[in-house]
C-alpha cells in the first residue's frame, strides 16, 4: 500500500504509475489524481494550447508533413494574442466542455503542413466536419488519386480518391481499394490504379 501525496489516501500499490526516477520505482501521486490533474491543465488557456501544439507535431509526422514552422512557445503567445480564442475557450468553459466547442487549429490548406499563414481558429465540431467534407471533396493529404480503366486497359478516367470514385460509379470504396492492391482484378465492369504509371504495370501483369 502506499498513500498519494495529492488525495493522502491509502491505495494498493497497482493505483500509481512506474517512475524509474523514485526510491519506489513508482509515481508520488495515483493515476486518478494524476490524471485529473492532467485534465485540469489541459482546461486551462496555455494547457489547451500546448494540447493542440503537440496534436499537430503528431499529426504532421503522421502526413509525412514537416514539424509546424513555429515553436511551441511562439505558438502558445500567437494564439493567446487572439481575441477569437478567449471567446471560443469562455464559451466552452461556460458550455460545461462540451467536446464540440472546444477551441481547435486546422490548416487552411490541408495538402500543406502548419505554418503561421496556413492555419484558422474554430471549434472541435468545425475542424471536425471540415476534415469530412475535404475526405469527401478529396482535398485532403489522405485522400489517393485513383485511375478509373476498361478491363482492357484503356483509360477512362481520373478521380480524387477513392470514396469519390465509389461515389459516381455507386461501387462499394472497399471493392475499388482490392482491386488498386491487386486483391481483385475488376470492380463494377473497370479496372482502378492509383497512378496511370501503376496502371500500366499493374495491367500487364493481369493480361499476362
Amino acid at each position: 500500500m502506499k498513500v498519494c501525496t495529492r488525495c493522502k489516501k491509502n491505495k494498493e500499490l497497482n493505483k500509481f504509475s512506474k517512475l524509474k526516477a523514485s526510491k519506489d520505482g513508482l509515481s508520488s501521486e495515483c493515476k486518478e489524481c494524476s490524471l485529473n490533474r492532467y485534465n485540469t491543465y489541459r482546461r486551462t488557456k496555455v494547457g489547451l494550447i500546448k494540447t493542440i501544439y503537440r496534436t499537430q507535431l503528431r499529426s504532421s509526422k503522421r502526413r509525412g508533413h514537416p514539424v509546424p514552422t513555429y515553436t511551441k512557445e511562439e505558438f502558445v503567445e500567437a494564439i493567446m494574442g487572439m481575441e477569437l480564442f478567449h471567446k471560443l475557450h469562455a464559451n466552452w468553459v461556460a458550455s460545461g466542455y462540451d467536446k464540440d466547442l472546444i477551441p481547435s487549429i486546422d490548416r487552411d490548406d490541408s495538402f500543406l503542413p502548419y505554418t503561421e499563414d496556413n492555419i484558422t481558429l474554430m471549434t472541435w465540431k468545425e475542424n471536425f466536419d471540415k476534415y469530412h467534407k475535404d475526405l469527401y471533396e478529396g482535398n485532403d493529404t489522405q485522400c489517393k488519386p485513383v485511375v478509373q480503366l476498361t478491363l482492357d486497359g484503356k483509360f477512362i478516367k481520373e478521380f480524387k480518391s477513392v470514396r469519390i470514385a465509389a461515389r459516381e460509379l455507386n461501387l462499394l470504396p472497399g471493392s475499388i481499394s482490392n482491386v488498386c492492391i491487386g486483391k481483385c482484378s475488376q470492380a463494377g465492369g473497370y479496372k482502378f490504379c492509383h497512378s496511370v504509371t501503376s496502371c500500366t504495370s499493374y495491367i500487364s501483369i493481369l493480361n499476362v
